[in-house]
């Protein structure tokens, strides 16, 4: 399971790991992992946006 891969993957990361879980014509699934203190860069898209944060 990609949250499952995500976890084991920040135990030796310095920055956030993403993966994107579904992919359409008109958007993207991702997943974002972030240990304590992590930041992510500033950026844009020009897709709609949801942002569902789960711990």
């Amino acid at each position: 399971m990609i949250i499952q891969e995500i976890l084991q993957q920040l135990e030796n990361s310095t920055s956030p790991i993403v993966k994107i879980s579904q992919r359409g014509e008109h958007f993207k699934v991702l997943v974002l992992g972030f240990k304590k203190g992590m930041i992510l860069k500033g950026h844009q898209t020009n897709m709609k946006t949801r942002l569902v944060i789960v711990d």
